[in-house]
């Protein structure tokens, strides 16, 4: 399955004067999909493209994350997760300001899951 979004020019998302236009992205595109492959495997991913933040001073970023996923039986699961491959950290939305900073770091996850 494949979901696609796309935002793009400015938009007023609050109405109070604490926020500019030029603190949002003026465009946005979001690409998602969920893969069943076979032997029980899976592969996820989603692809985010969002414009810079002029008003803030933060650059436009590329964001890939992506889940590969096994059904080793009816009750065991198995994944591993990369989230931001693209940079080893991104700045998505800078400290002081009322809603606070946000880093995304490059990370890796593992998961097992036991359904009983």
């Amino acid at each position: 399955m494949i979901q696609a979004s796309f935002s793009g020019g400015p938009e007023t998302v609050w109405s109070n004067q604490q926020f500019d236009e030029d603190d949002f992205p003026e465009h946005q595109f979001q690409l998602r999909s969920w893969l069943d492959l076979p032997a029980n495997w899976s592969l996820d991913s989603e692809l985010y493209s969002i414009d810079d933040l002029s008003g803030r001073g933060v650059d436009g970023y590329i964001r890939l994350d992506l889940r590969l996923g096994w059904q080793a039986n009816k009750n065991l699961k198995l994944s591993l997760s990369g989230e931001n491959l693209t940079e080893s950290a991104k700045m998505e939305f800078p400290a002081g300001n009322s809603i606070g900073g946000s880093e995304v770091p490059r990370q890796f996850f593992a998961k097992l899951t036991w359904s009983f």
